[in-house]
């Protein structure tokens, strides 16, 4: 494969990541949105002021972030196909959600397949710099938006 369509390829993927990403952070609450945010900010921070080491780590765990929230909604996603009635019980002619333990799968594959497919990235793909500025920029873009549109009104 050509650089230019590995390029594409990663730069779908990790804008596949900032939607999923942004679809979670609007269920946030604010502590949590404003971590996001710092960690965002610390990141790029981090490619601004070349500190290599610094910000591969923290592009990494940035990376990993993403991917442990993408991993755990499709799990979700695909249990609710599986079984669209999870939660749901009836009692006395009456449906009541209750409490169910399948996302606990989504919490294992997330913590599983999130440190393994960064493995992978780092072994196997030729790190481009600018799509990694780009993606750490669009997320603090969209973390920001999103801190002010579900927090701030």
């Amino acid at each position: 494969m050509t650089k230019r369509k590995s390029n594409i390829i990663i730069g779908l993927l990790f804008a596949g990541l900032l939607v999923g990403t942004g679809i979670m952070q609007t269920h946030l609450k604010n502590n949590p949105q404003l971590f996001m945010l710092i960690f965002g900010g610390l990141t790029l921070t981090s490619f601004i002021t070349k500190q290599k080491i610094i910000t591969t780590w923290l592009f990494y765990i940035l990376i990993g972030t993403m991917l442990y929230i993408n991993y755990f909604m499709l799990t979700n996603l695909i249990i609710d196909l599986i079984n669209p009635d999870r939660g749901w019980v009836e009692f006395e002619g009456e449906r009541h959600r209750v409490m169910d333990m399948s996302w606990i799968w989504g919490v294992i594959l997330g913590f599983i397949l999130s440190p393994l497919t960064i493995i992978l990235y780092h072994r196997k793909m030729v790190r481009n710099r600018s799509i990694e500025i780009g993606v750490t920029t669009l997320f603090l873009a969209i973390t920001t938006v999103i801190y002010i549109v579900c927090e701030l009104r």
